[in-house]
């Protein structure tokens, strides 16, 4: 039930308190699939390198979930992109996040959560202050518009709207991450069970008002 990203904050999980719009609405989408033009790119990449052959390093937990997608990608790079080798390093999961805060890795393969249904839990990441900025990607625009968003448009709603949708468009255009997918479960539940409240963050399943009809 996963859904495939086409930009970091993801849809229904955060709403425009005055147009109700959805923040993703909004922003649009910025990723699409299109093997030629990234064939296309490695191959100028190649040539701009001189190199025939490149080999990278892909980091990744060792969880059954990450192995299952560290392999996924390994073999969707290798089959489009003619002499590129993809090693697979699958390790615990702590030695994964030492790995991505020292910045020793290719690429790394990680997950983020946000803990309040608010777009600046999932976009801060990418401020250049931020401890989990792996990459580390720094871009004195976006740093200065998430700022902007927790401080001086803190209490003007639409402002502050405005500046994380900006900042994510600067971020996703200029790669700083990719997003790849966002995770979904799935559950049995007996259809005589009422008014389970579900939320995206924090306490995921409420029960108070809950109910098994007759």
């Amino acid at each position: 039930g996963s859904i495939a990203a086409a930009a970091f904050v993801p849809h229904d999980f955060v709403s425009n308190a005055d147009t109700g719009n959805d923040f993703a609405d909004d922003a649009g989408d910025f990723l699409t699939y299109d093997p030629e033009k990234a064939k296309t790119l490695f191959d100028a990449a190649k040539e701009e390198l001189n190199m025939d052959k490149i080999e990278i390093d892909l980091i990744a937990d060792d969880d059954e979930t990450s192995k299952v997608v560290s392999q996924y990608i390994q073999g969707e790079l290798q089959n489009n992109f003619d002499g590129l080798k993809i090693n697979l390093v699958n390790i615990p999961k702590n030695n994964r996040i030492e790995k991505g805060q020292s910045g020793d890795f290719d690429i790394i393969l990680g997950g983020w959560g946000a803990i309040l249904p608010d777009a600046i839990n999932l976009l801060d990441i990418l401020n250049s202050e931020t401890t989990f900025n792996n990459g580390p990607y720094k871009n004195e625009k976006v740093d200065q518009l998430l700022n902007d968003a927790e401080t001086v448009n803190a209490n003007d709603p639409n402002a502050r709207w405005q500046n994380m949708l900006d900042a994510q468009k600067i971020m996703l255009e200029e790669y700083g991450l990719i997003p790849l997918y966002h995770t979904a479960e799935a559950h049995l539940r007996n259809p005589k069970l009422k008014d389970v409240e579900i939320h995206s963050v924090s306490g995921r399943y409420d029960y108070r008002r809950a109910y098994v009809a007759e």
